[in-house]
Parts: C-alpha cells; sequence; structure tokens
C-alpha cells in the first residue's frame, strides 16, 4: 500500500506525538530539500525496518501488510479515505461518490 501524507488522521497517542516529532526532524534533516519531504520523511520512519526483514524473510501467508507497518498503523484503502473528483479520476483512480469519506483534488 502507498503512503499519502496529504491525508491521514493520527490518534492523541505518546507513539504519534513522537512519529510527528521524528518526521519533523531537525533543521539539518536529510529530508529538508526533498520535493516530497513529509512523504519520505514519513515512509523513511514507518518502513526503514523492513529491509533487514526481508533479508531474514517474512511470513506472507497471512496479511500482506502483517509486520511491514509498526503495530499502530492502520492503512486505509484509498476508495475509503481519499477519493478523487470523476473528472480528475479519468478511470485511472477511484472516483468519488456520495458516501464516502473525503475527495481528493
Amino acid at each position: 500500500a502507498m503512503l499519502n501524507t496529504g491525508a491521514f488522521l493520527l490518534r492523541n497517542s505518546d507513539w504519534s506525538k513522537a512519529f510527528l516529532d521524528r518526521v519533523w526532524g531537525a533543521e539539518d534533516s536529510v529530508w529538508v530539500d526533498h520535493p516530497w519531504w513529509e512523504n519520505a520523511a514519513m515512509i523513511w520512519d514507518l518502513l526503514r525496518g523492513n529491509s533487514e526483514k526481508f533479508r531474514h524473510g517474512i511470513d506472507f501467508s497471512g496479511n500482506e501488510l502483517d509486520g511491514i507497518y509498526p503495530d499502530e498503523v492502520r492503512i486505509m484503502p484509498q476508495f475509503e479515505f481519499n477519493s478523487y473528483h470523476p473528472a480528475t479520476a479519468q478511470n485511472m483512480h477511484d472516483s468519488w461518490t456520495p458516501g464516502k469519506f473525503a475527495l481528493a483534488f
């Protein structure tokens, strides 16, 4: 599942506050000049340990996301949370219809 930092929810918790502190980073963060700094910083923070997991093997017999993200993270399908306007979806992405949570522009 691809992350989109343009639309996400956080629970008010110590984990979330620490996550935002890590992602925001220092002024000399390697992500400061990245064109999508917040996306890159969040992806790095959440997924950086996966290379070791893959090197030693992950059991994919269950949910494909088990063990990929920290236990505190839930991934929502785009069609439930961030659908596109029909004019911009152009049959390539999920289109918003009444009853869906959010419309992305």
